[in-house]
């Protein structure tokens, strides 16, 4: 039996248990506006979408995803065991949820602080920002400082002037560009 074979099976139980009326009224429930494009999908004309056989399994509890994908099993599930394995899945979903929301208090609250954080580092950059914009900030210029800045560099030494290099120089390319 093909996979498309198993499908249509299940859309036969589907309309027999009273989901849907037809098979067209079961494409649109899965989402299908052109029901020919989904009977094309039933007739092997086009590839199954990814997703196909999940949306048809949520139509009803009952269907066996593995029966129509690999057809191991039956085609309905037996309630009283999928039944208990939900209440498992169920009871772990909630531990593992509990261990999430945890993660996300502390790291919301980690966040909270940076935030904090970076509220005080903005305004005491700008509390610097104004300090260095107002005059009393630079230190005023005194004597020898307004002595140091007039007078010119003697870096050259005496007789060197700091434009022109010197005529004696022992070195031949001295001077020249």
């Amino acid at each position: 039996m093909t996979i498309h074979d198993r499908l249509k099976l299940v859309i036969k139980w589907l309309i027999g248990t009273g989901v849907a009326t037809n098979q067209e009224a079961i494409g649109r429930l899965m989402g299908y506006t052109n029901k020919s494009s989904f009977s094309q999908i039933l007739n092997d004309k086009v590839p199954i979408p990814g997703d196909f056989i999940n949306r048809l399994c949520m139509l009803n509890e009952n269907i066996n995803l593995v029966w129509i994908e690999k057809e191991v099993g039956d085609m309905i599930l037996d309630n009283s065991a999928s039944k208990t394995s939900l209440n498992m899945q169920h009871t772990d979903l909630r531990e593992s949820d509990s261990i999430y929301y945890k993660m996300y208090k502390e790291k919301d609250a980690e966040v909270g602080a940076l935030k904090e954080e970076i509220g005080a580092l903005k305004l005491r950059i700008r509390q610097l920002e104004s300090q260095d914009k107002e005059p009393e900030h630079y230190p005023a210029r005194d004597e020898a400082t307004e002595t140091f800045i007039s007078k010119p560099s003697g870096d050259y030494g005496e007789g060197y002037s700091p434009t022109k290099p010197h005529t004696t120089s022992k070195r031949s390319s001295a001077g020249k560009i």
